[in-house]
């Protein structure tokens, strides 16, 4: 048995963690720059706040509702992921963290009442971080996604669903959306549709050949964890990163090429960390600029830089990517975004060195480990000149709560 707990509305229940006078009131998330509705809690949703929509169109409407509104606040969403996640991995023997707010716990083995588990679980997480969760609980990781679905829309659940009688799955699956199912989404559904499959359980009952040979294998796989057969590893292999990419819009137009070099050098310096973290090196960049879509000059100009030997040495990239700024750059033109992308990874691991070519010296590798290290706990202590002290064209984030967990200047006030 797995089971799949998933945190209600991350991004907003983040946000109430150290604002309890928020705890039940509507709330909303914003994208980078303070672009559109990314995020909402329950509270929210059943206002009829639009989702996806661009601030500007509803900030009137949000304010006359008394919606609190919020920037992305990534540095407390991703702190308080990690004492979730923490603290999840008390409750089974073994975890496979899924995203930011979702992980699958293995509970095969074990004997108990799963439902005063899940119950167990859902308070333990609030007690300790403040934040709703809710426990699916099935067969396999397709089920369990399934009961983890339930648990979300069924008051009666109090957040965890159960699927272990197969007369209940039979029963959950008869009238559970199709298009809901791990795996199968909209389009897929169509398709489904189009052949008379329109329940999750129809979908269980159809003919695994005919599945794998109409759709494909993962189809064919889906449903058969829907009847309760492991298709699916707990632990799924990770596939080796093809890219690695870096893009931002800025707050403001710019026009000057320092800035632009600038704002695309600390972009780099980003991607090549996350090359790092990774254990990769790269052997071709893509840098681009280019100016608003919604504008009738639109341009975008773009420079490929393919490197004489694999490399993870942010300091000899800076210099390369300051070349190629300068060359795609063209006066006038008003740019609104830039963009990084590392191509062409192999594994450091796997990669035999070549003495014939000008090869990537220990030294610069040890020099970006130290690097690496002294940023660990705290991005920009170490950083590149070229990427300047202070500029005006970050990211916007003009509604972002403090970094309560993260930063000592910013750490919650108790007053007595």
């Amino acid at each position: 048995m797995y089971a799949l707990v998933d945190c209600e509305t991350m991004y907003a229940s983040c946000e109430a963690v150290f604002r309890p006078d928020l705890r039940g009131k509507p709330i909303v998330v914003l994208s980078n720059n303070d672009g559109c509705i990314v995020a909402m809690n329950r509270a929210a949703k059943t206002m009829g706040v639009p989702k996806f929509q661009p601030y500007f169109k509803v900030k009137h409407q949000l304010k006359k509702m008394g919606v609190h509104v919020f920037s992305s606040n990534y540095e407390l969403y991703g702190d308080l992921s990690s004492r979730l996640m923490n603290t999840l991995s008390d409750f089974a023997s073994d975890m496979h963290v899924y995203s930011i707010d979702e992980a699958f716990l293995d509970l095969t083995g074990h004997v108990f009442d799963r439902r005063k588990w899940g119950q167990e679980v859902i308070q333990t997480v609030y007690q300790n971080l403040g934040m709703p969760v809710r426990v699916g609980i099935g067969k396999t990781k397709t089920l369990s996604k399934v009961a983890n679905v339930i648990a979300k829309k069924i008051p009666r659940a109090k957040g965890v669903c159960c699927i272990d009688d197969d007369h209940q799955r039979e029963q959950i699956l008869k009238h559970f959306p199709l298009h809901e199912v791990w795996g199968i989404g909209r389009k897929l559904t169509l398709r489904l549709q189009a052949d008379g499959i329109t329940t999750a359980w129809q979908l269980a009952q159809a003919d695994k050949n005919y599945l794998r040979k109409s759709f494909s294998v993962v189809v064919e796989r889906t449903a058969l964890e829907l009847q309760g057969t492991q298709c699916i590893s707990f632990h799924d292999e990770p596939e080796a990163r093809k890219q690695i990419v870096v893009s931002r819009a800025f707050s403001q137009p710019i026009t000057q090429l320092k800035p632009l070099q600038s704002l695309t050098i600390d972009y780099l310096s980003k991607a090549m960390s996350k090359l790092r973290k990774h254990n990769m090196l790269v052997e071709a960049l893509i840098i681009s600029a280019s100016s608003s879509r919604f504008t009738d000059a639109y341009a975008s100009h773009h420079k490929v830089i393919k490197l004489a030997a694999p490399s993870n040495d942010t300091l000899a990239m800076a210099e390369k990517v300051t070349q190629a700024v300068a060359q795609l750059y063209k006066p006038n033109h008003k740019y609104v975004r830039s963009m990084v992308c590392l191509s062409e990874l192999i594994d450091e691991g796997f990669y035999q060195r070549d003495l014939l070519l000008d090869e990537q010296p220990d030294r610069s590798m040890r020099l970006m480990k130290v690097m690496d290290e002294l940023n660990e706990h705290s991005a920009q202590q170490v950083f590149l000149g070229s990427t300047g002290i202070k500029h005006d064209w970050v990211m916007a984030r003009n509604m972002k709560s403090p970094n309560y967990t993260t930063s000592w200047t910013e750490l919650p006030k108790v007053r007595c």
